[in-house]
C-alpha cells in the first residue's frame, strides 16, 4: 500500500504550457531597380541620348495610336455587319449599301494607316540611324588629325574587302553598315560595323561581330595574321589558320604566318602597342592581317556598342572606350606607314 501511495504521490501533474507560435520571418521584397542614369561627358554623347529619347517616344506613341485605329476600325466593321441589319430591316438595298460602305471604310482605313505609319516610321528610323552613326563618328574622330570624314549609316563595305583578310573560312553572309571614309594624317582609311556568319546545320553562327578597319601599311610580303586574345567566353578567334604556321602562341597573342621574316616586322615594340589596345570590356578581341600594303583589322565588340540604343538610356561608356581604342589603332597605322 505504501508503494502504491508513493507512486501516486510521485505522479506529477503536468500543466500544459501554452505553445508559442513562431512568427514567420519577414519576406524581403526584391529591391526596386531604378532606371540607369548616365552622365554624358560630351555634348555629342548627350545629343545621342536626346535623339534616342525623342525617337523612342514617337515610336511608342505611334504604337498606341495604331491600336486605337485598329480598335475603331474593327468596331466600325462589327457595326456594319451586325448593327446595320438590326437598325435597317425593311430596305435591303439601303442596308446592303451601308454595310458595304462602312466595311470598305473600315478596311481602307486600316490598310492606309498601316502603310503610312510604316512609311513614316521607316523614315524616322533611317534618320535616327543616320544621326547616331554621324554623332558617334564625330565624337570618336574629333581630333584635328582626322580629315575628310564621311559617314553613311546605310552604306555597306564591299564583300571582297572583308574576304581578303583570310581570317575566317566558309563565310556564308557578311552584313555591314555605317561605312565611314576618313583620312588620318593623310592616310586613307575605312571603318564600319560588320558581322560575318557561317551556317552549321542550316543555322547561322557568327564568326565575327565588331568594327572592321581597312588601312594602308608599308608591308609587302607574305601575309602575317595576328590574334590578340580576349575573354574566352566571348571571343571569336580566327577560323582559317590551318594553312599558316603557328609561330607564336602565348597567353596574350597568337601569330600565324608562312613568312620566314615575320619576326622582323612584328617587333617587340609593335607587339606591345597592339596589346595596349585594351580588350576585356566592350572590346573583346582583335584579329589583324598584314598583306600587300594593307592592314585589315577586326575589332571584336560586344552588343553594348554594336546594338543601337532604343528602350534603355544610351550608355556612353562603350563609345568612350571605343574612341580611346580607335585613336590608339590610328597611331599604330601612322607608325606602320612611316
Amino acid at each position: 500500500m505504501k508503494k502504491k501511495e508513493e507512486l501516486k504521490e510521485n505522479e506529477a501533474v503536468v500543466e500544459e504550457q501554452p505553445v508559442q507560435e513562431e512568427t514567420p520571418a519577414p519576406v524581403e521584397e526584391p529591391p526596386v531597380v531604378p532606371p540607369e542614369k548616365f552622365e554624358y561627358s560630351d555634348e555629342i554623347l548627350q545629343q545621342i541620348e536626346d535623339n534616342r529619347k525623342a525617337f523612342y517616344t514617337g515610336y511608342r506613341r505611334g504604337s498606341i495610336f495604331k491600336w486605337v485605329v485598329a480598335f475603331l476600325s474593327i468596331g466600325l466593321l462589327v457595326f456594319a455587319f451586325i448593327g446595320i441589319p438590326n437598325m435597317v430591316s425593311d430596305n435591303n438595298v439601303l442596308k446592303l449599301s451601308l454595310m458595304v460602305s462602312l466595311g470598305l471604310i473600315s478596311l481602307v482605313s486600316m490598310i492606309l494607316y498601316t502603310t503610312l505609319s510604316k512609311f513614316f516610321l521607316n523614315k524616322k528610323a533611317r534618320k535616327y540611324f543616320g544621326d547616331y552613326y554621324n554623332d558617334v563618328t564625330r565624337y570618336v574622330m574629333s581630333s584635328e588629325d582626322f580629315k575628310d570624314v564621311t559617314c553613311d549609316a546605310q552604306l555597306k563595305l564591299p564583300r571582297e574587302e572583308f574576304d581578303e583578310n583570310m581570317l575566317y573560312k566558309d563565310i556564308d553572309m557578311v552584313g555591314s553598315r555605317g561605312l565611314t571614309n576618313l583620312k588620318y594624317k593623310g592616310l586613307e582609311m575605312k571603318v564600319c560595323d560588320l558581322a560575318a556568319q557561317i551556317k552549321i546545320d542550316r543555322r547561322p553562327k557568327p564568326v565575327f561581330v565588331g568594327k572592321y578597319v581597312v588601312a594602308p601599311c608599308k608591308f609587302d610580303d607574305e601575309p602575317i595574321l595576328i590574334y590578340v586574345k580576349g575573354d574566352e567566353k566571348r571571343s571569336l578567334p580566327p577560323t582559317n589558320t590551318e594553312n599558316f604556321k603557328l609561330v607564336v602562341d602565348d597567353a596574350k597573342i597568337a601569330v600565324y604566318s608562312n613568312n620566314p621574316n615575320w619576326s622582323k616586322f612584328l617587333t617587340a615594340k609593335l607587339r606591345n602597342k597592339l596589346l595596349q589596345i585594351n580588350s576585356g570590356h566592350s572590346l573583346v578581341d582583335i584579329a589583324i592581317t598584314f598583306k600587300a600594303n594593307k592592314m585589315l583589322v577586326c575589332l571584336g565588340y560586344d552588343d553594348d556598342i554594336m546594338v543601337l540604343p532604343l528602350e534603355k538610356p544610351f550608355n556612353p561608356k562603350p563609345t568612350e572606350e571605343y574612341k580611346v581604342e580607335f585613336n590608339k589603332l590610328a597611331k599604330i597605322i601612322e607608325e606602320l606607314n612611316k
